[in-house]
């Protein structure tokens, strides 16, 4: 900035009067010229790659943050919403680093560069044209807090927006069953306007606020022009300073100028990249980090003391009331009842995707809360009533129960849950590519495949969640044989709507409203005529006819 300013100024005060001095600058424009294309061309490759290398990070940590956080904190937010802040907050935060801020932080230390130049060759001509200063300033400071106030309005609209979408998606089948479309539609509609009117609203601000600094700037080159005459003609200024004071200015209107769009883009970076951090900081109240005690064995009792639970969601609803119930290794127990009186919640705390409010869960005499967390669920084998399958191979949807499981174990695990017969008589066998979901195979497969995952834990404890519930009759039979197989010598609970899945259990417990009415065998339990029996004659069965 110094060369270049000493540069004009002989320039201008000796431009017409020799020629063989205007040559000797010629080279140094030339040599600022090369050097300006060789930095500017490393600063940009240098930010550019240290914000992609940023933004990659940054999403690791995010994404790892997001599968380590508690049942109960992600029952309090829209699956939407977060896929919204993984795919367009962290773009956004990507946008306010890398060569924006080396644009910006190159404008500012240009428009700070030319002041004091300015001042140093002529400060009084300075002093009069910085006086549009403090308006520059309080235009920025309203430009500044205008950004940050609509941009986290336009975020927060744009991610109620995403999560109405991927909801919908989510569900699409049930929007088609129920003509969902045009209620959707206009959800959608309504968040994406009042995104819209947010953006529109910003939109004024921010053209107040650059007709404000642009007023500023223009201000101020007309007085130091206006004023750089008088001085020519009274204190004997030279036209080289004057010129050289007037250009300092316009350099450093024109690089707060630039710098404007950068602010925008910085401030919706410091906007998302607070939500991410939130995340990313936050410490779940159930964390699988944490080291706890992992005993060499499991036998496989299960203990609930005086389990008192209400979801953190509902906390006005209580599930679980002072529930006590005591399993022996390898009882095969059945928890039923009618929705809502916690027959699913008793199998949730014992995978400790929550912690009771009051009471304990016990393993072979040990606070669940006292387990290291990996290894009491890899203690678990777990099939629920919607098989979940993600896109990749039969193969590699089986191992997902134990990663370092070989291909004959896996055959194994396929065998006893009843998995192998259709597996083999596909063209690709265990190869089988499946798309999200496992779209191509029927609900029974899909079933069977989740238990071939469960049992290649080798697991003390099996949970069967209403695992037959979604299933028609011939297919819950098949299915049936499969988890009566896998049961042999575990420790088990099953989950279960239709009462025909559990004659042969052990125990039945029967809740209603978070409470255990009755508790035996079967056969004990229908002698009794009381709620199971009940329940017994609601539903079309054939063994109690």
């Amino acid at each position: 900035m110094a060369l270049f300013a000493e540069m004009v100024d002989k320039l201008i005060r000796n431009f017409f009067k020799a020629a063989d001095l205007i040559e000797e600058q010629i080279p140094l424009f030339v040599y600022l010229a090369v050097s300006s294309l060789i930095l500017g061309f490393v600063q940009m490759y240098c930010l550019t790659l240290s914000s992609k290398r940023q933004a990659r990070r940054i999403r690791i940590l995010f994404f790892d943050s997001l599968i380590r956080q508690d049942a109960s904190w992600m029952d309090s937010r829209a699956s939407g919403s977060l896929i919204s802040l993984l795919s367009s907050s962290i773009p956004l935060i990507q946008g306010g680093m890398g060569n924006r801020v080396g644009s910006f932080v190159r404008d500012v230390v240009l428009f700070v560069g030319c002041i004091i130049m300015a001042f140093v060759k002529g400060w009084k001509l300075a002093l009069v044209a910085s006086a549009s200063l403090p308006l520059i300033g309080i235009s920025f400071a309203f430009l500044g807090f205008s950004l940050k106030y609509f941009n986290n309005k336009e975020i927060q609209a744009y991610s109620r927006a995403g999560g109405i979408a991927g909801e919908v998606l989510h569900s699409i089948r049930t929007v088609f069953a129920y003509g969902g479309q045009e209620t959707t539609y206009k959800r959608y509609s309504s968040e994406l306007y009042k995104a819209e009117h947010t953006g529109i609203r910003k939109g004024m601000a921010i053209g107040a606020g650059n007709g404000f600094v642009s007023l500023s700037i223009f201000s101020a080159a007309a007085l130091s022009l206006w004023y750089g005459i008088t001085l020519v003609r009274t204190e004997k200024f030279s036209n080289g300073t004057v010129i050289l004071v007037v250009v300092s200015i316009i350099i450093s209107s024109i690089a707060i100028g630039k710098a404007l769009p950068e602010i925008e883009a910085i401030a919706r970076a410091v906007t998302s990249a607070k939500k991410v951090y939130a995340i990313i900081n936050r410490i779940p109240s159930i964390d699988i980090d944490e080291v706890g005690y992992a005993p060499s064995t499991l036998i496989g009792k299960i203990e609930f003391r005086n389990v008192c639970f209400t979801y953190p969601s509902r906390p006005d609803v209580p599930i679980l009331k002072n529930f006590n119930l005591t399993i022996q290794p390898g009882e095969k127990v059945a928890i039923v009842g009618f929705s809502g009186s916690g027959k699913s919640t008793a199998i949730h705390l014992l995978q400790r995707l929550y912690d009771p409010q009051t009471g304990e869960v016990q393993i072979d005499g040990t606070n669940i809360r006292d387990l290291d967390l990996n290894w009491l669920r890899s203690q678990l084998g777990t099939v629920s009533q919607e098989a979940t399958l993600f896109t990749g191979t039969i193969s590699d949807n089986i191992r997902l129960g134990r990663l370092n499981a070989t291909d004959r174990e896996i055959e194994e695990a396929a065998g006893l849950a009843g998995a192998d017969e259709f597996i083999t008589r596909m063209p690709d066998g265990y190869n089988t590519w499946l798309s999200e979901g496992g779209a191509k195979l029927s609900g029974g497969q899909r079933q069977r495949l989740a238990i071939a995952r469960a049992l290649i834990r080798y697991p003390k404890i099996l949970l069967l969640d209403e695992a037959t519930s979604a299933l028609d009759t011939r297919t819950e039979k098949a299915v049936q044989r499969a988890l009566d197989r896998a049961c042999v010598g575990r420790t088990v609970i099953m989950v279960a709507h239709r009462l025909t899945t559990i004659r042969d259990a052990d125990k039945i417990i029967v809740m209603k409203e978070g409470e255990i009415m009755e508790q035996g065998s079967h056969d004990e339990l229908r002698a009794k005529q009381g709620q199971y029996y009940r329940m017994l004659q609601a539903q079309v069965s054939p063994f109690y006819h």
